[in-house]
């Protein structure tokens, strides 16, 4: 069987930014940019390595149980885990026309989280923890994000 998941570890290389609904203001979600490394051999020297980095716009929904955590703890910097499923977006384009003048259909791809893990806080008002990471001064690490029986799958997460 064939599962709509992907996993990206990386850095977020800025803060989160909340979304609301236009019409009444209500919060929907929250979305940041994680960047990932890729190093691959350098095709013009040999033994080289070329190190470059990729920005992935992800999505929290204001229904993840973890949303009020995550709207803490995701900022520039935090090194994360992320679990998400694609979600294919597509609409009529305003701007875009055919040869006969239709409008033509815009796409987006969107990464939709199911979990997040915070591998790494980020460094602002923090303490050091064990592993020499920092996490926020308020945070204990004896009490997870959520409870162990909350989270049975990612079916409560789905919009």
């Amino acid at each position: 069987m064939l599962h709509n998941e992907v996993r990206l570890t990386g850095f977020i290389s800025k803060d989160r930014t909340i979304r609301s609904n236009e019409s009444n203001g209500e919060v929907t979600g929250l979305t940041f940019n994680i960047a990932i490394n890729t190093r691959i051999p350098d095709p013009e020297k040999d033994g080289e390595w070329k190190d470059s980095a990729d920005f992935f716009p992800i999505f929290v929904s204001a229904r993840n149980r973890s949303f009020e955590y995550l709207k803490k703890h995701l900022l520039k910097g935090a090194q994360v885990q992320v679990a998400a499923y694609l979600r294919r977006a597509s609409w009529e384009s305003k701007h875009r026309k055919g040869d006969a003048g239709e409008a033509l259909m815009d796409f987006r791809t969107d990464i939709c989280a199911t979990d997040i893990s915070v591998i790494r806080y980020a460094k602002n008002d923090t303490a050091e923890n064990e592993s020499g990471g920092s996490v926020p001064g308020n945070f204990d690490p004896n009490t997870p994000p959520l409870e162990s029986d909350e989270y049975s799958g990612h079916e409560q997460f789905m919009e």
